[in-house]
């Protein structure tokens, strides 16, 4: 597959509109990125059908890095950002809506979980709402956005917490894409899926490997993670080199194993595609 190009510039200190918000742009490092991929609970349409199957000429989009929305709450932390794509399109514009909310539904999620708990002690470790965006895990196109955004939602006194966020765009209508949309036959689409996914995993890697191999019963609870159950898979992303998946720490192996992402080649899923998932998929080129 050719990747296209995604451009992230240097942005210091300025101001971008996003679609009827004002956020401030961190300072960005200059890179170039191969176009890659984020999916989110937001208005999914989970069997939802392309506007089209014939695919128009795709162009690259640019991609900046705004900086997080403060949570503003006494002992925590805000630090990180989210992907804005340039240009006035409004099939841009209205990308940019929907993955300015994925930030701000998650962080008042996070804020309302904060303030539930009760009060830590003084001494408590501090709170953190922290995102990384990952040139590796963004496609930007005319045709599809696909972001995977790293998480880490940290409670004071806290010692868990990392995870991710996700959001694809079909860009000719806007409509969010869950995961069960890009296969023909959802269930087997997701068993073909999750089989490859544990695979990788325990393959790569060993802290993982060596929890679900345990014989304490711990190693099929951890195994349960990977069921092909469309909760499980809702954080993907459609990147230039295969699927990527994302889970949060502790769902398959103990919260000390991290989170854990792995991407899957196409070559073993297109045969499931569904004719929108063959266009988002052909769109990344």
């Amino acid at each position: 597959m050719v990747g296209v190009s995604v451009a992230k510039k240097v942005v210091v200190q300025s101001r971008i509109f996003v679609s009827g918000y004002i956020v401030a742009a961190g300072i960005l490092m200059s890179m170039t990125v191969m176009s890659c991929g984020l999916s989110s609970s937001n208005s999914v349409l989970p069997n939802h059908s392309p506007s089209s199957t014939s695919l128009a000429p795709v162009s690259s989009l640019t991609v900046t890095e705004g900086t997080l929305p403060n949570i503003d709450l006494t002992g925590y932390s805000t630090l990180g950002g989210f992907p804005i794509l340039e240009g006035s399109d409004p099939s841009v514009m209205r990308a940019n809506k929907l993955i300015y909310q994925l930030i701000v539904n998650s962080e008042n999620q996070f804020k309302q979980n904060a303030l539930a708990q009760p009060l830590p002690p003084p001494t408590s470790l501090a709170g953190i709402y922290q995102t990384g965006v990952e040139p590796g895990f963004i496609s930007a196109t005319t045709v599809t956005v696909s972001v995977l955004i790293s998480l880490t939602a940290r409670l004071v006194g806290g010692n868990d917490g990392d995870g991710w966020l996700s959001i694809t765009i079909e860009m000719a209508t806007g409509q969010i894409v869950g995961i069960s949309s890009i296969f023909s036959n959802p269930e087997t689409g997701l068993k073909v899926l999750a089989k490859a996914v544990q695979d990788s995993v325990l393959r790569n890697n060993a802290c993982i490997r060596n929890a679900t191999s345990a014989k304490d019963g711990f190693g099929s609870i951890a195994l349960r993670g990977f069921a092909s159950q469309v909760d499980n898979y809702k954080d993907f992303a459609l990147t230039n080199t295969g699927l990527a998946v994302g889970f949060p720490n502790g769902q398959v192996g103990p919260d000390g194993c991290g989170k854990i992402e792995t991407t899957v080649p196409y070559s073993l899923l297109k045969g499931y595609f569904s004719p929108l998932g063959n266009l988002l998929e052909s769109g990344l080129k």
